[in-house]
């Protein structure tokens, strides 16, 4: 190697390569600006923050033309790490994301009813253990599976009345919710004091148990006028079989009922040794052919008619 060459490539090491190698860095260096942006639900709008190879990256805010904000971390165009997105409607999410999806063990909603849920999100839905506060006061605490409000749960209902037990629901929406409802083995507790312990079905138990705190009736019959006497503390419903029952003091009492197409009714008897009376469909309960009382439901009567056999 002659001198001129050797001139050269200490030319090229000190002067030519730092002024590549800086126009390079440079050239990836992130920059402040405000670009037009498409997420990747198809929102289109602006985003203002650090520009790295023409992508969002780093801290930056994004407003969308449906009027829906974003501010936090972006990472190649996508948003990534912590941030809060304001929805169109006013509702909130505080939480991590990742790749524009919602993403926490721990974040936090704020629905634009009021709701407010604090728990797990995967893939943009609620999932995971979590607490829901319905705007109604309603409490719901526990899984959810897809945004849907299903397994093991604890739910605090507006009127006092206490759910433990096992939950399922098939529709929920994704902004915003309806409780589910008791399906499968649980326990309701009401403001009364009383307690269903068994299986339900939409809030009502089809099997198990009733308790009932100690309680009192006047009967108001043709047979025992002004009487009043306390009803059994525990019966045994079974829905499917359309029977319930209770034991006091050695003795067995059971009430059954069954529909009566041609009257529109429900008949209600002794389970085989004599009619106690009828629920008919506009809420009134007939007792020996005398208004014994009313009822919103069947479930309401066959209790009714429980306390009428064993007070009779």
């Amino acid at each position: 190697m002659n001198i001129k060459h050797i001139v050269l490539s200490l030319f090229f090491l000190m002067i030519v390569f730092p002024v590549l190698s800086q126009s390079k860095i440079n050239s990836s260096k992130p920059t402040i600006k405000t670009i037009k942006m498409v997420n990747s639900y198809g929102d289109t709008g602006t985003y203002t923050g650090p520009v790295v190879n023409g992508k969002a990256n780093g801290v930056g805010s994004f407003v969308s033309k449906n009027g829906a904000t974003y501010e936090g971390g972006f990472k190649n165009g996508l948003r990534n790490g912590p941030g809060t997105y304001i929805q169109p409607d006013g509702g909130k999410y505080m939480g991590n994301f990742t790749n524009d999806r919602c993403n926490d063990a721990n974040a936090t909603m704020v629905y634009s009813d009021g709701s407010r849920y604090e728990g797990g999100f995967r893939e943009g839905v609620r999932n995971g253990l979590g607490l829901l506060i319905y705007s109604d006061g309603t409490r719901y605490y526990g899984n959810f599976v897809n945004d849907n409000q299903q397994g093991q749960a604890v739910v605090n209902y507006k009127d006092g009345s206490k759910y433990v037990g096992d939950i399922q629901m098939g529709h929920a929406k994704r902004f915003g919710s309806t409780c589910g409802l008791p399906t499968g083995f649980g326990a309701l507790y009401k403001p009364n004091g009383r307690v269903d312990v068994g299986t339900f079905e939409s809030k009502w138990t089809t099997s198990g148990y009733i308790w009932y705190p100690k309680d009192c009736i006047t009967k108001s019959t043709n047979r025992s006028e002004g009487k009043k006497c306390c009803y059994p503390v525990l019966v045994k419903w079974d829905e499917n079989a359309q029977t319930a029952s209770y034991n006091s003091e050695g003795n067995t009492f059971n009430v059954c009922w069954k529909y009566n197409k041609n009257k529109s009714r429900y008949d209600i008897s002794d389970c085989g040794y004599g009619d106690v009376g009828t629920y008919c469909m506009n809420g009134d309960i007939l007792f020996w052919d005398t208004k014994f009382g009313e009822a919103p439901d069947l479930r309401s009567a066959i209790i009714l008619a429980l306390k009428n056999s064993y007070c009779r």
